[in-house]
Formats: C-alpha cells, sequence, structure tokens
C-alpha cells in the first residue's frame, strides 16, 4: 500500500489471550558466506557511523517472525531468534540481499525482528506522538509512536512469546506509564516497505491525562512529545500536514487506530493524508 508506504499482513481486534505465539530455538534465518559477508560489512560501517554521529547501537538479542496466519479471531505468530546485527545487514539493505539470493529466496535470509508499536489514548481523549531522537539508527528525527523491538531473554517464557508484556515494556520505558494502568488491544500486523520489519500496531488506553503523560515521559529515544485531540479531523490533519516527517509504522498505527475508532476504512483514511 503505497500511501501508508507498508503491507497490511493482518487485521483484526486481538485483545490479550487471542494472539497465540510460539518460539523455536532452531528457527533461525538462512544464511551463507555471501550474505554472512554482507552482514558484517554493513555491521563495521554502522558501527563507525553511529560512533561519529553518537547514535545508540547495540547487536540486542530479537525475536524473529518465521510465520502468521489468521484463525478465526486469533493471530498466531510462529518466531525464533535473530539480532540486531543481523537485522541491519538484511532488512535494512534488502535489495542487495534480493540481488545475492534472488526474490523467492529473500525472506528466508532475512531477520524480520518483530517489533511492536502502540497509539496511546489518554483518559482525557488525547493521542500521544513523539518525534525520535537524532539518536536513534532507525527514522532520526521523524514522527513515531512509542515502540521498539521483542526481546526473547524478557518476553520468551516456556516456549511462547508475550508479545503483550513486549509493547507494556516499551511504554514504561519511554513514556513512564506504570503497567497496570495501561490496557492493550492489538490491531494489526504490518510490514514497512523501507525494511521489510514486521511489527505488532497496538492500541494503549492508559489512564493518565495527557498532561500527566507529558510531564512522566523522560526517555532518550524522543526529542519532542506532543498531545493531540482523539477527534478526526485533528488526526488527519497531523498525518497530512506531518506526512513526509513520519515513520512508516508510525503513521500506519495512527491511521490503523483511525480506521478502529472512527469507523471507517484506515487504508482510505492513510490514503487522504
Amino acid at each position: 500500500m503505497g500511501d501508508l508506504e507498508v503491507d497490511i499482513l493482518a487485521s483484526g481486534v486481538w485483545p490479550r489471550g487471542f494472539i497465540d505465539t510460539v518460539f523455536d530455538p532452531a528457527a533461525r534465518r538462512t544464511t551463507d558466506a555471501r550474505i554472512d559477508s554482507l552482514i558484517a560489512e554493513q555491521w563495521d560501517r554502522s558501527v563507525r557511523e553511529a560512533a561519529g554521529q553518537g547514535k545508540i547501537l547495540f547487536a540486542g538479542p530479537q525475536c524473529r517472525l518465521v510465520r502468521y496466519e489468521c484463525l478465526g479471531d486469533r493471530l498466531r505468530l510462529s518466531l525464533g531468534p535473530t539480532d540486531y546485527r543481523e537485522f541491519l545487514g538484511t532488512n535494512m539493505q534488502w535489495p542487495l540481499i534480493q540481488q545475492a539470493v534472488g526474490e523467492y529466496e529473500l525472506p528466508a535470509y532475512l531477520a524480520n525482528p518483530l517489533a511492536v508499536c502502540a497509539a496511546i489514548r489518554t483518559m482525557d481523549g488525547q493521542l500521544l506522538i513523539g518525534r525520535r531522537s537524532h539518536r536513534v539508527i532507525e527514522h532520526p528525527g521523524r514522527w513515531h509512536v512509542p515502540g521498539g523491538n521483542v526481546d526473547p531473554r524478557n518476553h520468551v517464557h516456556a516456549g511462547s512469546v508475550d508479545v503483550f508484556q513486549a509493547i507494556l515494556a516499551e511504554i514504561h520505558e519511554e513514556i513512564g506509564c506504570a503497567e497496570d494502568r495501561v490496557s492493550l488491544t492489538c490491531l494489526s500486523l504490518i510490514r514497512p516497505l523501507d525494511s521489510l520489519k514486521p511489527e505488532l500496531l497496538f492500541l494503549a488506553d492508559v489512564q493518565y491525562t495527557g498532561q500527566e503523560l507529558l510531564l512522566l515521559a523522560n526517555d532518550a529515544e524522543h526529542s519532542e512529545l506532543v498531545c493531540l485531540p482523539d477527534d478526526p479531523a485533528q488526526l488527519l490533519g497531523f498525518l497530512r500536514t506531518e506526512k513526509a516527517a513520519f515513520a512508516p509504522s508510525g503513521r500506519a498505527a495512527l491511521a490503523r487506530y483511525g480506521g478502529f475508532r472512527y469507523g471507517v476504512d484506515w487504508q482510505a483514511l492513510a490514503s487522504q493524508a
């Protein structure tokens, strides 16, 4: 979907208990000497650039999305291990990987770490949006919603992956919300076209006012936070005005929220922006 800059893999309304996950430690991406060399070259470049520009970078472990399917009112995800180094070396230069292995084989060679992000709705009817710091690697300086990656060290338990806990942890880390004051619903699984990294889009209803959130937040990932009225005209206006300044998944999260909240086709909503 060109206007949103993402592929929509699945949409639904999945509260906690309606996403089934399986983690297989052996479900790693395919690789060979050529691809390993490309990954090593990209990582070396990224380390040098991060050091020179003061950016945050480390090869943290992540959960790789292997397969997904919708079964009635449930979403099923099969995952395995990967890390940020593999992500930078494959997804972030996927055209080069595709040139090496071919279009048909490309998905098997990609790290495809599962990301999570959430449209934050406050108890006084506002939506929280942040501008990403220039210290981050992905989409520096762009508008986004709180989010991050699924970490197998913290979110894999007894062979399953708690994606709800993953987004709760990100909201707590970035915004300062107590986890027991956040209610979550997953609304979509998407894939931004720039990185092909799969991402779950959530709605997070928080028991805070917008002003309370702005006073709570204190993290290194954002240079600016704003609250918008939870109003279709206001949301559409912001999406339109700031269209070029949005991270694709952030814009998709707000468009999906708009479709869920106002009962309109979220693809059409994004196309108008």
